[in-house]
């Protein structure tokens, strides 16, 4: 008998799928370490905030910044509404913190206060607000509010909308007061 030298049409076939199961679980994985590595950074980012403004709050009479508030009305404005509030309550807050590096970084040089937020990634901070890695406005929230979140002993907080970018779906916000690593 001669030696079979080429591939069968079946062995082909099965050659394609088993590759093709590979690279579906290696998307899969991706997205998962994408997004994995997203929460860490909006975590790290809403901690840095908090210590920024707990620095800030020390120096300046505990006083907080005059930020547009994010949530105030009745009844609850649609979805496109509160990014637009959101996106304003972020330019106030950044504005208002840059504008007050003395208060906010005492033991800094002059040369060092002209940006509160200068080391942070582009990605997060284009000069004017401060955004998630999946491109929401931080918002910065003086006091807890039922439908947005429930900071311990009454303290303002930052969040994130996180990965589906609506404000006031819960399940997938990230808030400056969970403890790091909690999900």
């Amino acid at each position: 008998p001669a030696a079979r030298s080429a591939y069968t049409l079946v062995e082909l076939f099965l050659t394609i799928a088993v590759l093709a199961i590979i690279l579906g679980l290696m998307i899969d994985l991706a997205n998962r370490v994408r997004r994995t590595s997203a929460d860490k950074l909006t975590r790290q980012l809403l901690q840095q905030l908090n210590a920024l403004m707990d620095n800030y709050l020390e120096h300046s009479n505990s006083q907080l910044p005059p930020v547009t508030p994010f949530l105030e009305t009745m009844p609850i404005p649609d979805e496109p509404a509160l990014q637009i509030a959101a996106q304003q309550n972020n330019a106030d807050f950044v504005r208002y913190l840059r504008t007050q590096s003395d208060l906010s970084m005492p033991n800094k040089s002059t040369a060092d206060k002209q940006d509160v937020f200068a080391g942070l990634p582009l990605n997060l901070y284009d000069e004017v607000t401060l955004h998630d890695p999946w491109g929401s406005p931080i918002v910065f929230m003086p006091r807890q509010h039922p439908l947005i979140g429930m900071a311990p002993g009454d303290k303002f907080f930052f969040f994130s909308a996180g990965p589906d970018r609506k404000f006031l779906t819960r399940q997938d916000n990230l808030y400056s007061y969970e403890e790091p690593g909690v999900p």
